[in-house]
C-alpha cells in the first residue's frame, strides 16, 4: 500500500475493514473500486489478482523453544490438532473465523472460547494465555514477531 501512495499520490484511500461478504457487496455496488478479500468468497467473475496467504499459530517463543505450547499440547499442528484447545476467534462474520468452523478435514468440535475484534487482540489472548489463534503469515510478519512468539505452520487449515 506504501508503494501505491507513493506512486499514485493524487489518489486518497480510505481503508476499511469489512466481512468479505460485505467487501463483495461493495465492489458490485460499485461503491469501492479495490478490495481485498477471502479466496473463498464468492465474488463472480470479477476476480483478478489472488495470493495465498499461509496461516500459523503463534505460539510465545519461551513455550514453542520449550516442545510446549501454554495453551495446546500438540508439536507440529495439523489444525485437526489444535481441536482439544481453546480457541480465541476474530468476529464472527470473518472469513478466518468462518473458514475455522468448517475447516478441510476438520474431526471433531471447535472449542471457542472468545471472539475478538482483530488480530491485534488475538495476539493479546495468545500472549495472556487464553488460547490457539490462526494468524496469516503476513499478519505474523507484523505483530508476532514484535511480541515475541515463534511461528508454528499450521496445516489442514
Amino acid at each position: 500500500m506504501r508503494a501505491f501512495s507513493a506512486e499514485h499520490e493524487q489518489i486518497k484511500i480510505d481503508l476499511e475493514e469489512r466481512p468479505s461478504s460485505g467487501i463483495v457487496e461493495g465492489v458490485a455496488d460499485s461503491l469501492v473500486d479495490l478490495s481485498i478479500c477471502s479466496g473463498d468468497a464468492d465474488t463472480g467473475r470479477r476476480r483478478h489478482a489472488r495470493t495465498q496467504n499461509r496461516a500459523l499459530l503463534p505460539q510465545p517463543a519461551r513455550d514453542h523453544h520449550a516442545g510446549r505450547s501454554s495453551a495446546c499440547r500438540t508439536q507440529d499442528h495439523p489444525f485437526a490438532d489444535t481441536l482439544n484447545c481453546d480457541h480465541i476467534g476474530l468476529h464472527s462474520a470473518s472469513s478466518i473465523n468462518m473458514r475455522r468452523i468448517s475447516p478441510r478435514g476438520k474431526r471433531g468440535a471447535l472449542r471457542l472460547r472468545i471472539h475478538v475484534p482483530g488480530f491485534d487482540a488475538v495476539c493479546r489472548m495468545v500472549q495472556a494465555g487464553m488460547g490457539v489463534g490462526v494468524l496469516p503469515l503476513q499478519v505474523f510478519e507484523a505483530m508476532g514477531r514484535q511480541l515475541g512468539f515463534a511461528a508454528v505452520p499450521l496445516a489442514g487449515y
